[in-house]
């Protein structure tokens, strides 16, 4: 089955049949990296086989479909099409009814019920069903939903209860990565830090002082204000205010005059006037309309209890913090109605981006103590996509690199040019330094360290590197970047001595196996295997695929290691439906936050069929080892220090 991304693609292919489409674009489109978009587009082309279709690429152009038997691509079109309208948009009621409501307020006249019901592939009696779910939702915000025969209906209300509407209903979620794909009208991530910079300045000029709160609030009020403004719904500029609000309406209007230039966009005084209440009243009092104090308060706590616990600080990312406090309200209303979100891709969301479920895990872990509700998988997994984007974003222009090279630093320049080219946004700092003045101390200061003498190297513990690195040597020179040396310094990660071809019963047999063969092997007490129970009880370590990755929520010993057992028989997990062979046990040490890089290379293993496949089939110590090597040198490249 396609993927929501590669399904959408899909669909964008189809919808431009006229054109070429270049990777780029679907790229800025889609807000993923060009490499992403060229893996989908491979997978697109294996996927349409058979189907009565293909993709038709020139290099100069970009691809486009071309539909060789219109009558089979048609069913199979509609298959995609019917699996990713149920799966990704219309699975369960709330999704159903987020969408009626997005629907009738967004449009600019009557939706057809009929239509919108067929949009979302349901029956009419379902359908009413949920209208009137929605019906009682708007009367909360005293918005009607009127009807004209043979037009359809419509909503009808002040325009200031309908933007309160649909902040207050996590409605304006365009920007929120749980949506790959929006209408342009939305407001993106690169469009909200814009606003945030607009803010910012405004304020600081006009000597104006707000809480943390009232900043995140005014950046979604104007957020919304904008999309509903692009969408032809205005408020109307029947405001009064007196001479108290004069200073604070000029800074309104400043703010609305430049993020109108901004966004392309007729200013109005109405919208100006409005951001002026707004301002004025969160600065006078404390109880908060978008974003309340406690759930921001809430979030910034436990962005602490996760810097400590992972040694990462998302604590001053402002756009993380509105994402989170935006998607945490309406969470804990549907936690406390039971009903809970489906999501599909939760067994890519675990296989691929590791490292940011279990921070997510964490979170929800935070929401259980604070609320008393639990978390299911799929519901993790949306956090996690929060904290996925915001882990790139962070990691940018991070790494602090160093060369220790014998050469002039001129003669250094197309190496270091190469470094740039390849991970320019990523290397905060590059220094060239002689060998003369290189300690122990000065080493510790970078992320990595380079060489361009290969003997050297081996005396520091620097990798080696070539003054002309070769496209081979990127996923190397990447793996060092990352805190590992070598293949064979991440290869001896798995543990020899936690290694395990069994013949077990039970989840409770395989755990007590490893962590007991980890106690022995680590000197460690009691308290390392009551983590990762404790961590199992929060959230499930079965991984799809046949695997069940067990782990401490957070750094509990001195050694980073992974455990493997390979079972002969499949092992039910958390229910008769998942079912194990392959079982980890990792452990990532404390006090070095590099460390949690070993979770993307595990990504790997954890999401290969092929490679499972070959290690249950045939469970040695040594074809694990060359499995997984294989494995790494076909995603990460050759590596020299191997040779």
């Amino acid at each position: 089955m396609l993927t929501r991304r590669q399904s959408e693609i899909l669909i964008d292919y189809y919808t431009c049949q006229d054109r070429y489409l270049s990777g780029a674009e679907i790229a800025d489109d889609h807000g993923v990296s060009l490499r992403t978009v060229q893996n989908d587009v491979a997978r697109l082309r294996k996927g349409l086989e058979g189907s009565g279709a293909r993709l038709e690429s020139i290099n100069s152009k970009g691809t486009r479909l071309v539909i060789d038997d219109e009558v089979a691509f048609s069913g199979y079109f509609a298959t995609v099409r019917s699996e990713y309208m149920h799966n990704y948009g219309f699975g369960n009621q709330q999704a159903r009814i987020n969408h009626i409501m997005r629907t009738l307020l967004d449009a600019a006249d009557y939706v057809k019920s009929g239509s919108l019901a067929n949009e979302m592939y349901e029956s009419r009696s379902q359908f009413n069903t949920d209208l009137g779910r929605v019906k009682a939702i708007f009367a909360d915000y005293r918005i009607e939903i009127v009807s004209k025969p043979a037009h359809g209906i419509r909503v009808q209300g002040n325009e200031r209860d309908i933007r309160e509407c649909i902040i207050k209903e996590n409605l304006d979620a365009g920007w929120d990565i749980s949506s790959s794909k929006s209408p342009k009208a939305i407001i993106g991530e690169p469009e909200m830090t814009l606003i945030k910079n607009i803010v910012t300045e405004k304020l600081i000029a006009s000597q104006l002082t707000v809480s943390d709160v009232v900043f995140q609030n005014l950046v979604v009020h104007i957020m919304t204000s904008i999309r509903r403004i692009r969408l032809g719904h205005c408020v109307e500029n029947d405001i009064e205010l007196g001479e108290a609000y004069q200073h604070i309406v000029e800074v309104a209007s400043d703010i609305m005059r430049q993020c109108c230039r901004v966004f392309g966009i007729e200013y109005s005084q109405g919208e100006a006037d409005l951001l002026a209440l707004n301002i004025q009243g969160k600065r006078e009092y404390s109880s908060e309309k978008y974003v309340s104090r406690e759930i921001n308060d809430f979030v910034f706590e436990t962005l602490s209890v996760i810097k400590s616990s992972f040694g990462i600080d998302f604590m001053n990312d402002m756009s993380l913090r509105i994402a989170l406090a935006l998607h945490t309200l309406p969470l804990i209303t549907r936690m406390r109605l039971n009903m809970q979100l489906t999501n599909l891709m939760t067994f890519e969301i675990k296989q691929r981006y590791i490292m940011a479920f279990n921070i997510a895990t964490l979170y929800a872990e935070e929401l259980s103590r604070h609320y008393g509700i639990r978390l299911s998988d799929d519901e993790t997994s949306y956090i996690a996509l929060h904290f996925g984007v915001a882990m790139n974003r962070n990691t940018q222009g991070s790494r602090k690199v160093l060369l220790v090279s014998p050469e002039k630093k001129s003669n250094t320049i197309l190496l270091r040019q190469k470094f740039d080219q390849w991970f320019g946004t990523d290397i905060k700092s590059f220094d060239i330094v002689n060998p003369s003045v290189v300690t122990s101390e000065v080493l510790g200061r970078y992320d990595a360290v380079f060489s361009t003498d290969a003997v050297l190297a081996e005396k520091i513990g620097a990798v080696f590197v070539s003054f002309f690195p070769q496209d081979d040597d990127y996923r190397r020179i990447q793996l060092a970047l990352n805190g590992f040396r070598s293949l064979n310094d991440l290869i001896g990660k798995f543990d020899g001595d936690l290694f395990f071809a069994s013949d077990l019963d039970t989840k409770s047999e395989a755990i007590d196996l490893l962590c007991s063969a980890a106690e022995r092997r680590f000197d460690l007490d009691g308290h390392f295997r009551s983590c990762v129970l404790e961590h199992e009880e929060s959230a499930s370590s079965y991984f799809g695929n046949r695997i069940a990755v067990l782990h401490p929520g957070a750094p509990a010993t001195e050694d980073t290691f992974v455990g493997v057992c390979i079972n002969s028989r499949s092992i039910p997990w958390c229910d008769e439906d998942e079912r194990v062979r392959l079982i980890l046990l990792v452990s990532i040490e404390k006090d070095n936050p590099k460390a949690f890089n070993l979770w993307y290379y595990l990504s790997f293993l954890i999401s290969s069929n092929s490679a499972v496949e070959s290690i249950v089939r045939k469970p040695t110590r040594e074809n694990f080892i060359q499995t997984i090597a294989d494995l790494y040198r076909m995603n990460l490249g050759s590596d020299e220090n191997e040779r």
